[in-house]
């Protein structure tokens, strides 16, 4: 008789490591906040991964820098701008925007050949209302008795210089400053639309250099004054 044929016997290869390849792409993994308030750090703050076409984290990365960009808008992000990947992840903090508008952001790498990123939009909101702007100013001249030609209008702003556009309720109210007389014509008195109260009709009936100051019924908000007015 033949002899059996020997048993099969199934085996596995040893472990190996299968690394990431070269990195093609930056990934947001974590989105900043959709809504922010200027001058305040993002709510929310974006993580950046660095991967290879096949989708894996290089994590052997510990030397490349991201940097984060205004993409849309107007004005410069502020805070740490560029941070260096650890394990292939690049976690910012502390960034923020201090103009109200619309934008989104823009991540770049230092290695060559990595498709940079960016996030969708974020609504930035003025901060809370701090002080008043002249910015239409009296005329700098003007007869007594008669409406000032150019009549003032004011806006109530944040710390950085942006409208309180969210604010038709408070009300703003212009007196003589420099000078003897009393303020004459017109609403000493106006509601703000849209952060902004534009005065009309107002007049002065002696014949001498002043100015006016405007004030906030709103508690905190530093008053103006305009520049002089010779009547």
């Amino acid at each position: 008789a033949s002899d059996a044929w020997p048993s099969l016997i199934s085996s596995a290869s040893n472990s190996f490591v299968v690394s990431p390849n070269t990195a093609t792409k930056l990934v947001l993994t974590t989105p900043p906040a959709p809504t922010a308030i200027a001058g305040t750090a993002f709510t929310t703050q974006p993580v950046v991964v660095e991967e290879d076409f096949y989708n894996n984290i290089i994590t052997s990365d510990n030397t490349s820098t991201v940097t984060i960009a205004r993409g849309t808008g107007t004005a410069s992000l502020q805070g740490p701008l560029t941070v260096t990947l650890v394990n292939g992840v690049a976690t910012f903090s502390g960034v923020s925007y201090d103009k109200a508008e619309t934008i989104n952001l823009s991540f770049t790498d230092s290695a060559s050949g990595v498709s940079p990123i960016t996030s969708g939009n974020i609504v930035v909101s003025p901060n809370a209302a701090t002080k008043l702007v002249v910015i239409t100013q009296p005329s700098a001249t003007a007869t007594a008795g008669m409406p000032f030609a150019a009549q003032p209008t004011v806006a109530e702003e944040d710390f950085y210089n942006n409208i309180i556009t969210s604010d038709n309720t408070s009300t703003i109210t212009a007196a003589r400053g420099a000078g003897t007389a009393s303020l004459q014509g017109g609403a000493s008195a106006v509601t703000l639309v849209n952060g902004v109260a534009a005065f009309s009709g107002l007049s002065y009936n002696k014949a001498e250099t002043i100015n006016l100051s405007f004030t906030d019924s709103a508690t905190g908000v530093i008053p103006a004054t305009s520049n002089n007015i010779a009547v």
